[in-house]
């Protein structure tokens, strides 16, 4: 495979902006892909335990974000300036079939029902991503809050991808786990993946 030097092929995260919005308008789509190398940092090694557990993951926890997750070892981190968003990144992620799990925690304006937020998600995805095929949609939890999953397919920009999604809300703010790349790279990384978001507390 062709490296790619400069730039981390996206998975297609959305990020479901409510700030802003009035109580009859829908929020904004955000296209978030994974940021340039220019603009994340690595993570403080401090915050990433030194030894990985018998199924080789680390810990890593993030008191500014209030959370905290398990990742391989072998998986690197990224994160967007201002802690918007964590990027956990496949091992293949620096080459032309990536796969990611990003961590995008977001302020709400205003208080918003999770199923609310599910359906003027699902919506904006219909709406944004052409081609686009609703493979799982079902309530689940995330930490031990009520959270709703989303497994879907999808074309932006000229790209095909897989994505996993799940999201919820807390005090006012939406958790979005997003797990994606190609189809190829997606079915390589799933389970592990699944691994990782079970291992996601919020403190």
């Amino acid at each position: 495979m062709k490296k790619i030097n400069h730039y981390i092929i996206p998975s297609f995260l959305v990020i479901f902006l409510f700030a802003g919005c009035g109580k009859n308008s829908p929020p904004p789509v955000v296209q978030q892909p994974a940021p340039p190398t220019s603009a994340t940092q690595e993570i403080n090694p401090a915050e990433i335990s030194s030894k990985p557990d018998k199924n080789g993951f680390l810990s890593y926890k993030n008191k500014t974000m209030s959370f905290q997750i398990k990742f391989p070892e072998d998986w690197s981190q990224k994160i967007i300036t201002d802690n918007v968003s964590i990027y956990f990144l496949s091992p293949e992620s620096s080459y032309a079939d990536p796969a990611n799990l990003n961590i995008t925690i977001t302020p709400l304006k205003d208080p918003t029902a999770l199923e609310i937020f599910t359906a003027v998600s699902i919506k904006e995805m219909e709406k944004t991503f052409t081609p686009f095929k609703l493979l799982v949609s079902k309530p689940v939890q995330l930490s031990t809050l009520p959270a709703y999953q989303v497994i879907y397919t999808g074309a932006y920009g000229g790209q095909h991808f897989k994505n996993l999604q799940i999201w919820a809300i807390k005090d006012g703010k939406s958790y979005l786990l997003s797990f994606g790349g190609s189809a190829a790279a997606y079915d390589k990384f799933v389970k592990t993946a699944q691994q990782m978001i079970e291992t996601f507390t919020i403190l």
